[in-house]
């Protein structure tokens, strides 16, 4: 998949992002797997990852799973819906 956007930050979502609807009750576990096999430094937002959000919209809850160019890996959530990330 190629994309492009700006980041995932703050109250702000400009990504490209390909989704499958997976409803999950409370209580219950979600299982995604994903291979990722590179990531190319665009800029210094430049990441790739899964994202488990709580809806399409801007501003939706979400926990954000991101490789970086570099190898690392980060973790970026958003609580509360229109929240900061």
């Amino acid at each position: 998949m190629l994309s492009n956007g700006y980041d995932v930050w703050g109250r702000t979502d400009d990504f490209v992002y390909m989704y499958q609807n997976a409803p999950v009750e409370d209580g219950e576990e979600l299982s995604v797997t994903a291979h990722i096999e590179s990531v190319n430094f665009t800029n210094g937002n430049a990441s790739s990852g899964v994202m488990l959000r709580s809806g399409k919209e801007d501003g939706a809850k979400h926990v954000h799973f991101r490789l970086l160019p570099s190898g690392d890996a980060l973790i970026v959530c958003r609580t509360d819906q229109n929240g900061e990330s």
